[in-house]
């Protein structure tokens, strides 16, 4: 913060106003995901942390996320995230709500990452640590439900174009 007020000096305090606004996101979001976790401490969403940003003081990129598909449709808007993924992220929702009443968050599933530990059987001697976002995280999931899936059942199930599957899918075929 010292440096923020230092280019504040220099350059003006307006010009730096989102950037202020940013890094206070940051250190609430820390004190937040703090409060949330000793909220409940029954491990559901132990692994969950949120940053929470205030949208309009944001670059676009983050807050608004327009990829649109071969088909026109907005990939952000609608994804449908694996059931597991999903729940953590809704009891977090809930208990965010409780403690920042009558807020609530909206999640960015593509501005988001969740670490896995994946075993790919006998081809690898360790496991593959990845650090991807939920939708890339849904589709693995979604294999461990059921081994077998084409490109356009996935498409369907999650609410996305096909060619954002396949894209994402391609992601998984070159990392092992």
């Amino acid at each position: 913060m010292r440096i923020l007020e230092l280019c504040k000096l220099r350059f003006g305090e307006s010009v730096l106003q989102n950037c202020e606004v940013m890094l206070k996101d940051i250190a609430d979001s820390h004190r937040v995901n703090k409060n949330i976790h000793e909220l409940g401490d029954d491990g559901s969403i132990s692994t969950v942390d949120a940053t929470i940003i205030s949208r309009y003081f944001w670059p676009e990129e983050i807050t608004q996320f327009r990829s649109q598909g071969s088909d026109g449709m907005n990939e952000g808007e609608s994804v449908k995230l694996h059931p597991r993924i999903q729940a953590m992220m809704d009891e977090y929702g809930r208990r965010f709500t409780q403690i920042k009443t009558p807020r609530k968050l909206l999640w960015k599933p593509h501005a988001g990452r969740i670490t896995l530990e994946l075993e790919l059987g006998q081809h690898r001697q360790q496991p593959l640590n990845v650090h991807v976002s939920p939708i890339h995280a849904s589709i693995v999931l979604f294999f461990e439900d059921r081994p077998c899936w084409t490109v356009g059942e996935l498409a369907t199930t999650m609410g996305l174009p096909s060619d954002g599957v396949h894209k994402r899918l391609l992601f998984w075929v070159g990392n092992g």
